[in-house]
């Protein structure tokens, strides 16, 4: 079988014995090609992969199989497919290779539905046929001769059988975990600016506390920004937040004419061709803003973007953990009406075989067996292989378009392995999270969270007034109807000017389907895949649509 590596990124290299640091596994028989922040010895085995700090992708072609390796980030994407009637295999990290390199391009309708729903398309498949990527914390290795694969999952999250309920004992170990990462990230940013997008929440101002404590809040070393509507309370937190500790601060008013006209633009579309990588809902948050500071000056090209982005608080539907055992299709179907419901019918994505095989794989790589550990591990192990690395973490391709790096210490593998460790009254909710917060911020500026300092959040009514509330309408039969009411509102009146984005369809006709059920993402999915979102992108129109391989 003939392999064609289509390796388009500068940074990969191909990697030598010498290149290793260390004894290094590249025999002379063989070609490695890494694209690493930290030399590696065996790019492709996953014992070493385990443990490997910081971004990693790597190809190793042997006499006899192809080997494909992405870290537990999913920092850079690849693919590959069997081209030439299968005679060929091309390994690539670039989208628009594919179409050009396919020997009959087209969409997969299941892998468009998914995406409809959910935002991303899950597992190993993406939304052409017969073209394959490589998930989150795995190897896939491809039989030269057969062209069978073996994928190899190496770093799908599970909950270790520590389970640490000290909570101080828990405090220092993240604390200790996270002290690691961000330190080899100072090191290695040395004469670099930290950009931070600063929302005034919990993970950015965790990391902006860290960065105050270790002198990295300096002129010309960090500066965060934000955006938002005129008047957006988080834009005020924001600039709070900022100027407790002298962070440098910016701020992008998003007017919903001057956004939409960036959305329409040429530019617009570039990006969009370039972020979806097959597999996923481009993640356009900080488009807007950064494009803006670019043009502005404010933010250059090799700037590293640090979003917090983190393993902290990926369980949901918490009332799962008071009626554990559960069988496995409770917990299969709590995963599927949580992420596939952009379009607000659950049960059609629950009755279609391309989902629940996804979720059913994942439920396989927990080892889930009916206690609590497991279910954790089951709904934030997908939470995090899907939603998180190919929807969230693909917002790195807004950076990279725009010529920045970045870098999700709260994602490397000591605070991952941290958080792992701790029980459910510790970890499944995010009550010590930001505790250690409160701790650190106080530290940094000499002053605990309170009154003005507040933590911007969705809404500023308290968990205990809510559960009241809920538990009023819901005696009474109202809660439905009073939560599709505020969602409606919320998603019409976005603090970021989302609703502006949503191009398909009048604002009377999105707060009919937003009473319905469909959410703003589900707007946006369903316009990305008819090519009415951007005026300016056009992506899926001229390709046919099978239904199946």
């Amino acid at each position: 079988m003939k392999i064609d590596l289509a390796l388009r990124a500068p940074q990969w290299a191909a990697l030598t014995p010498t290149d290793c640091g260390g004894p290094c596994a590249v025999a002379p028989e063989s070609s490695v090609h890494v694209r690493a922040d930290y030399p590696c010895p065996a790019p492709t085995d996953p014992q070493v992969l385990r443990s490997h700090p910081g971004r990693l992708a790597a190809v190793r072609v042997t006499a006899s199989t192809v080997e494909l390796a992405v870290d537990r980030l999913r920092s850079w994407p690849l693919f590959w497919a069997l081209t030439d009637f299968g005679s060929r295999l091309l390994v690539t990290d670039s989208p628009s290779e594919l179409l050009g390199s396919l020997d009959a391009p087209a969409l997969l309708a299941p892998a468009r539905r998914e995406l409809a729903d959910a935002g991303f398309v899950s597992g190993a498949r993406t939304l052409l046929s017969g073209v394959h990527q490589v998930p989150q914390g795995a190897v896939v290795r491809i039989d030269r001769a057969t062209g069978q694969a073996h994928q190899e999952d190496y770093s799908f999250f599970t909950y270790t059988s520590e389970s640490l309920d000290d909570p101080e004992v828990m405090a220092e170990r993240f604390l200790a975990a996270l002290d690691c990462s961000m330190t080899r990230l100072v090191e290695a940013s040395q004469g670099l600016r930290l950009v931070i997008p600063l929302s005034g929440g919990l993970d950015s101002r965790l990391l902006v506390a860290w960065l105050a404590l270790h002198d990295q809040i300096r002129p010309g070393r960090a500066l965060a920004f934000t955006y938002g509507v005129p008047g957006a309370r988080e834009v005020e937190v924001s600039r709070q937040v900022a100027q407790q500790v002298g962070l440098e601060w910016h701020t992008v008013p998003y007017e919903r004419r001057a956004v939409l006209e960036h959305w329409h633009s040429p530019a617009t579309g570039r990006f969009l061709d370039a972020a979806h990588q097959w597999s996923a809902l481009p993640h356009i948050q900080d488009w807007y803003a950064l494009s803006t500071l670019r043009d502005q000056g404010v933010v250059r090209e090799g700037d590293v973007l640090l979003p917090g982005h983190t393993v902290v608080g990926n369980m949901h539907n918490l009332e799962l953990l008071d009626e554990v055992p559960l069988p496995r299709s409770q917990v299969a179907r709590a995963v599927v009406w949580y992420h596939h419901n952009l379009q607000g019918h659950p049960q059609r994505a629950w009755h279609d075989h391309w989902v629940t095989q996804g979720v059913r794989e994942a439920l396989t790589l927990a080892g889930y067996d009916t206690s609590e550990r497991s279910l954790r591990s089951a709904v934030e192990g997908y939470n995090l292989r899907e939603r998180q690395t190919k929807y969230i973490n693909n917002s790195m391709r807004t950076y990279e378009h725009l010529g920045m790096d970045w870098a999700l210490p709260m994602l490397d593998h000591e605070v991952w392995q941290a958080w792992s460790a701790g029980s459910a009254r510790l970890t499944a909710d995010r009550n010590l999270y930001r505790a250690l917060i409160d701790r650190l911020w106080a530290e940094a500026t000499g002053s605990a969270t309170s009154g003005q300092d507040d933590y911007y959040e969705v809404t500023q009514v308290s968990q205990a007034t809510r559960s009241r509330l809920k538990q009023a309408l819901a005696a009474t039969h109202l809660l439905g109807a009073a939560e599709r009411s505020f969602s409606t509102w919320s998603s019409l009146h976005s603090s970021m000017a989302f609703d502006a984005l949503i191009t398909d369809t009048s604002r009377p006709r999105a707060a009919l389907e937003l009473m319905a059920g469909r959410k703003t993402l589900g707007f946006w999915t369903r316009a990305f895949l008819a090519d009415s979102w951007s005026r300016s992108a056009r992506l899926f129109c001229n390709l046919p649509v099978v239904e199946g391989e």
